[in-house]
């Protein structure tokens, strides 16, 4: 049984892709690992890069972008699950697009990616997530990430009778906003739950609350029979933190309180 949750801070969402815009060329490969692919349990991403890319190819409907060979890099988060969904991607591109050669770093910090902003050779796309997320803000701020505009504007992947964007579910623009600009890329779309002892309610008789007040409720109830009414894992507490703590914030002080949290307002 669980409780189904809405991260009320859609802001904070996943977001898995952003691309060099000196690399127009690989942007077809961008959408295809961004929108078909990228899809892991947390993230936010972008990048920027060098001029690397050779002469393109002939645009058309199957190639919007004239991507003619070369090589494409994308940095993904590799978490408790794994990837293994990027392996079927990285197919599924290759098998149309065999003139690229392919590279997906898969790593549990990407931090380290960094150095490679600074040094300007980042990866052609990364997957921001995890304990090591990257600053999207102040990368973009400092003119290190690309617009995705053309991408979303591109034909999509399934059905090039509609854009990419038009394939898109509804709030997914505005989560990778920054500024006025497009660098980032939702590309999973999820609800947080919470578990309960099934037994252990049972044998006390307690039942099943249905609304965030019965579950404080609950909560106080279950604290008084000396038990903690919340538990999680010792790894990964930003879990606890993105599915109940943030979500319960803004139900109390509303979307505000986080917005003044965000800006560093003295009392937030």
């Amino acid at each position: 049984m669980s409780i189904p949750l809405s991260d009320s801070r859609s802001s904070r969402s996943p977001r898995t892709s952003a691309l060099p815009s000196s690399r127009r060329s690989f942007l077809g490969l961008a959408g295809a690992l961004g929108v078909a692919g990228l899809s892991a349990c947390a993230t936010g991403g972008a990048s920027g890069g060098s001029e690397q890319a050779g002469p393109a190819a002939a645009t058309s409907e199957d190639n919007p972008f004239g991507v003619d060979g070369g090589e494409f890099t994308a940095f993904v988060f590799d978490g408790g699950t794994g990837v293994p969904h990027l392996d079927f991607t990285q197919d599924l591109f290759e098998t149309k697009r065999p003139e690229v050669t392919t590279k997906i770093v898969r790593a549990e910090d990407l931090s380290t990616l960094q150095p490679q902003f600074v040094n300007q050779t980042p990866p052609d796309l990364f997957q921001n997530s995890g304990a090591g997320a990257l600053d999207v803000n102040s990368l973009a701020t400092n003119d290190q990430l690309a617009s995705l505009e053309d991408l979303l504007a591109a034909p999509s992947w399934d059905d090039p009778a509609i854009t990419v964007e038009e394939s898109l579910n509804p709030g997914v623009r505005e989560a990778g906003m920054v500024a006025d600009q497009l660098v980032g890329l939702n590309t999973v779309q999820y609800a947080w739950a919470i578990w309960h002892d099934a037994a252990l309610f049972a044998g006390k008789g307690w039942e099943m609350p249905r609304t965030w007040d019965q579950l404080m409720t609950l909560s106080a109830t279950i604290k008084a029979d000396g038990i903690y009414p919340w538990a999680f894992t010792g790894m990964n507490a930003n879990y606890f933190d993105e599915g109940v703590f943030q979500p319960l914030v803004a139900k109390i002080g509303g979307q505000e309180v986080w917005k003044n949290v965000d800006n560093l307002e003295d009392g937030a």
